[in-house]
Order: C-alpha cells, then sequence, then structure tokens
C-alpha cells in the first residue's frame, strides 16, 4: 500500500492530501478560483426591507435645519437600519450612521426648543430672580 504523502493546509497548518480542494480542517478552498467563486455566492445580497444610507442622512440634516420632526424619523429609521444590518451580519453605511447621530442631536435639539417655548408661554421663562 502507497503511503500518501500530506502537505500543510496554507491557511491553518494542519496536514491535507496534496490533491485536496478545500481544507477538511478550517474549510478555506485551496484554490483562487474557488475562494473566489464561494466568496461571491456567500456575499450578502441587499435586503430591500433595509432604509435607504442616503435618506438617513438627508433627514438628519433636514432635523437640524428645518424642523426637528426629520430628526426623529431619522433616528428611527438609522435604529431600524443598524438592528437590520446586525441581524443580518453586515457592516452599516457609514452613511446611515452619520444620518442616525444627527437625528438624536436633532431630537435633543427639539426637546429642548419644546421646553423653552412652554417656558415663555406659561410665563415662566423671564421670570427667574437671582
Amino acid at each position: 500500500m502507497e503511503e500518501v504523502l500530506e502537505q500543510p493546509c496554507p491557511f491553518c497548518k494542519e496536514p491535507i492530501k496534496p490533491d485536496a480542494l478545500k481544507c477538511r480542517w478550517c474549510g478555506e478552498y485551496l484554490k483562487k478560483d474557488l475562494r473566489l467563486r464561494a466568496r461571491f455566492k456567500n456575499r450578502a445580497r441587499p435586503d430591500p426591507s433595509l432604509p435607504e444610507p442616503s435618506t438617513i442622512l438627508i433627514l438628519g440634516i433636514l432635523g437640524l435645519l428645518m424642523c426637528g420632526v426629520f430628526g426623529a424619523f431619522a433616528l428611527t429609521q438609522g435604529n431600524t437600519y443598524l438592528n437590520r444590518c446586525a441581524a443580518l451580519r453586515i457592516r452599516p453605511s457609514g452613511i446611515a450612521v452619520t444620518g442616525r447621530v444627527l437625528g438624536m442631536v436633532s431630537c435633543v435639539i427639539m426637546v429642548i426648543q419644546t421646553i423653552w417655548v412652554a417656558l415663555f408661554l406659561t410665563g415662566h421663562a423671564f421670570s427667574v430672580r437671582f
């Protein structure tokens, strides 16, 4: 019986047969074209239920410049986007994260404005005595 010489896997260094296409230990393909094909096949496809990152950014900017309600929408859409990305195990877009942060800032400004308007309308805004 012929003894089959084994060579180390280039990825995990475990012994494999010289004519192997895939390492039985780490699961990596040993030929470049097979590796590329496997990565393309396993690549995450865009999920149609994800909000568009550019929409989240635009809502965040509009929330800062015009009305805080847009910021609230940017915040909720950004949270939805980040939760879906985490569930799909894909990296979130920086544009969406930026829009979400702008939405947070816009919501904080909107709350401060609402408190100030409430104090102003009730007459307490200028009645602070030292």
